[in-house]
């Protein structure tokens, strides 16, 4: 029943705040590419986050966008993000936290 699912919004930088560094823009940027993305389910996820599939991921409210080792990038929508967040650095994915008003910080 659950799998993933194709998602038809593009990705535009436009909402980003003039006031967000340009280091941080660039990560933006990379992390949301302007096709399609797939949202994935949660559980699916954390599947590959503990597979060590995961590269890098932006976080931004309670959407986490993710790109894989292998360049495929998805969605997901989070509840909680503190455990998640404990787990992913656990198994050495960047993490790009983007507040909803479009500022950004990497750890």
């Amino acid at each position: 029943m659950f799998g993933t699912v194709a998602h038809g919004q593009s990705n535009s930088p436009d909402a980003a705040s003039p006031a967000v560094p340009s280091e941080a823009l660039t990560v933006y940027e990379a992390m949301m590419p302007r096709e399609s993305v797939t949202t994935l389910v949660y559980s699916n996820f954390v599947s590959h986050v503990d597979g060590g599939d995961v590269d890098e991921v932006m976080i931004a409210g309670s959407t986490v966008t993710s790109k894989l080792t292998d360049g495929t990038s998805f969605r997901t929508i989070v509840s909680d993000e503190h455990d998640m967040i404990d787990s992913l650095l656990k198994h050495r994915v960047r993490v790009a936290v983007a507040a909803v008003n479009g500022s950004s910080e990497s750890n």
